[in-house]
């Protein structure tokens, strides 16, 4: 009794696109397909997974997008259907996860495209996008591409790595990720 056991916490491997790759997969993504416009907004917003997901036509104002909710795995198990993985929409991980983050031209154009035949800007026929997709659809076009395996979590850090090459300060780039610490950009940085 009264035995704490240490919290491991997982180093991630921080894989980026380069910009090349980057320009690669770009010119590749349909953008008839919500999956592929899922991935192209992600390249220009840095968002997390459940973050994107989460978003509604409501969040964006202007040529800006806020972040308040995130669509995620749902730990409080419920038997659905016999299944006991299921996700829903909940409040962010941290205080510093709600921020506003300004969106390019053309990213404001493919949006404009989209079907708004619900809340969600990137669903699947009403609902949110099955979560494993755009990750399956990341490891086709890098097979497809020629470019070495990366993680959708990838396109994140390629983001932050791109702000890094424009010179944009680094406590700018830690409020458009959602740092809480700044070591957590920094070690972005510094790889």
């Amino acid at each position: 009794p009264g035995v704490t056991l240490q919290k491991i916490t997982k180093k991630e491997n921080i894989n980026v696109f380069s910009k090349q790759e980057q320009e690669m997969v770009l010119k590749t993504l349909d953008k008839r397909d919500i999956v592929d416009c899922l991935i192209y907004f992600t390249f220009y917003t840095g968002l997390r997974l459940g973050e994107v997901l989460g978003l509604q036509w409501g969040d964006i104002k202007g040529n800006m997008v806020s972040i308040t909710r995130q669509y995620r795995r749902n730990f409080e198990v419920e038997k659905v259907n016999d299944r006991k993985l299921t996700y829903k929409f909940k409040e962010l991980k941290t205080k510093n996860s709600a921020r506003e983050i300004p969106l390019p031209d053309k990213v404001l154009k493919m949006l404009k495209d989209l079907p708004r035949d619900n809340d969600l800007i990137f669903s699947d026929i009403g609902k949110p996008i099955e979560i494993k997709r755009p990750q399956r659809r990341i490891n086709h076009l890098c097979k497809k591409l020629n470019i070495p395996h990366r993680s959708f979590h990838s396109i994140r850090h390629s983001y932050a790595t791109r702000l890094f090459e424009l010179d944009v300060p680094i406590k700018t780039v830690q409020v458009l990720m959602g740092h809480g610490d700044i070591s957590t950009t920094m070690d972005i940085y510094t790889h």
